[in-house]
């Protein structure tokens, strides 16, 4: 439910950025903004727009990377609310919204990077075969430690070698 009304909002303010485009290059009456845009800065509202549209479509697909096209999106729109404060200072209420949900979709996508190059490397360090983990090698721990060995069935599984181990073998 929050990711539909996240989805909204973003293409909701993509749509509303729209109207500087039509108005700079007046294709349409907009009596909402009352300030003059001119076409260079009319091509913004359209380039953020898009982008804004863009990032929702991508984030619909669930793609991790979705905050890296909202960044760019979120820093244009900002200037240009920046720029038309008078017509667009409500713009940025908007733009905190989104500014939390790149904050955390940026936590997400460096979490996930994070784990697949640990799993990568937890794999590459990994040995066929050698040694196995008994019973009588935890005898020498603690109980605690040995009961959590034991529940976490480490027992039975495969000793993973040392890294300096594996850098004298390579």
């Amino acid at each position: 439910m929050i990711k539909i009304i996240f989805t909204s909002i973003i293409i909701i303010h993509g749509l509303i950025h729209l109207m500087g485009f039509v108005k700079a290059f007046q294709l349409a009456e907009i009596n909402q903004l009352t300030q003059a845009i001119h076409k260079p800065v009319g091509l913004l509202w359209l380039i953020t727009a898009l982008l804004f549209i863009i990032m929702a479509a991508i984030f619909l697909l669930k793609k991790d990377w979705w905050w890296m096209m909202a960044v760019p999106a979120l820093a244009l729109s900002q200037l240009l609310v920046i720029m038309y404060w008078q017509d667009a200072k409500y713009g940025t209420i908007a733009n905190v919204i989104i500014l939390v949900g790149i904050i955390i979709g940026y936590g997400t996508w460096s979490f996930n990077t994070m784990t697949k190059y640990e799993l990568k490397t937890f794999a590459a360090t990994a040995t066929s075969g050698e040694k196995v983990v008994t019973k009588e090698m935890l005898g020498n721990l603690p109980p605690v430690v040995q009961k959590w060995l034991e529940r976490s069935n480490v027992v039975g599984k495969q000793i993973l070698k040392e890294k300096k181990q594996i850098k004298e073998q390579c």
